[in-house]
């Protein structure tokens, strides 16, 4: 039986001190208490063991499924209520990134919205090869709200000089486009050089515990945890616009995502420059949610292939 259980999350103990967090909220992190039982994880894997891996049993590990629960917030005009909730979200996810012990993601299938945002937290990812990732939030007209602009750009900019980061960043985030499989989500920069990348799908959680195992044996807290600021660059750099996207309000979310990756580079990345960041993305996301036409292309979304409608 599950060490924990709430929120549709269970907590494993999978030996050598070792925790296997199973996400199965369908509504990804805006689920009910799916925050509070990811800070229970963290809270118990302090204190009786060595690594945490995050994973999800089923065919996906996330499907942007919080679209469903945007809408209702809009619907509503619970501004308060989605605002604290996508706080709550930036903080726990923070807590993830900076646990004292090293995480690993076991991610397959499509891995969009706050799935995502969660796998790009851990300390490393083991990903199925036949994966899909991306974010999908342009193609409502919104922006990942838990600070996947930031963490993107941050893993580009490791990966390439600063223009071509930035270029690289606003492309995934305005087109809305999956990678279709995990080397092409290398190319993407959502998996590093260093992650790893599973060829049979039974071998996922094996591998990912393997990997934790190797982890927890010289793992010292806050190893990469540090984000470098980037390079300047020249103004014009950053596109507003991109030719593939089609509905009406992208455009306003890809001037949101240029303003973010513009602050981002203008701040650099230390734990001040952060917390900016974090604001700007709830401040920009409150925005675009509350623009006339919102809620019809979330309500639009609710019933479209993987976190609510995106093309190969």
């Amino acid at each position: 039986s599950p060490v924990i259980e709430k929120g549709g999350l269970s907590l494993w103990d999978i030996g050598e001190g070792i925790f296997c967090l199973e996400l199965a909220s369908p509504g990804g992190l805006m689920g009910e208490g799916a925050l509070d039982a990811i800070e229970a994880a963290l809270d118990h894997v302090a204190k009786h063991g060595h690594a945490l891996i995050v994973s999800r049993d089923g065919a996906d590990f996330s499907a942007g499924a919080e679209f469903r629960i945007i809408a209702s917030f809009v619907r509503g005009g619970d501004w308060r209520k989605l605002m604290a909730l996508i706080v709550r979200g930036q903080e726990v996810l923070e807590r993830l990134r900076l646990a004292p012990f090293p995480t690993v993601a076991a991610i397959s299938g499509t891995i969009a919205g706050s799935g995502l945002e969660v796998a790009l937290r851990c300390t490393a990812i083991q990903v199925h090869a036949e994966s899909s990732l991306g974010f999908l939030e342009s193609s409502v007209g919104l922006i990942p709200p838990f600070g996947g602009c930031c963490e993107l750009l941050w893993r580009a900019d490791a990966a390439m000089a600063g223009a071509r980061a930035m270029k690289l960043t606003f492309d995934q985030l305005a087109s809305s486009r999956l990678s279709r499989s995990a080397a092409l989500a290398r190319d993407m920069c959502y998996v590093r050089p260093s992650d790893g990348i599973t060829m049979n799908s039974a071998r996922l959680l094996a591998d990912a515990r393997t990997r934790a195992v190797n982890l927890a044996r010289d793992y010292k807290s806050g190893v990469g945890t540090v984000l470098r600021p980037l390079l300047p660059v020249r103004d014009g750099d950053v596109p507003l616009a991109g030719e593939e996207i089609s509905n009406s309000l992208a455009p306003a979310a890809n001037r949101a995502i240029a303003r973010l990756i513009s602050l981002a580079v203008s701040r650099g990345g230390d734990a001040t420059a952060l917390k900016e960041m974090l604001a700007t993305t709830r401040q920009e996301f409150l925005g675009l949610v509350k623009l006339p036409g919102a809620l019809d292309r979330l309500e639009a979304a609710r019933g479209q292939g993987p976190g609510g409608g995106t093309r190969p």
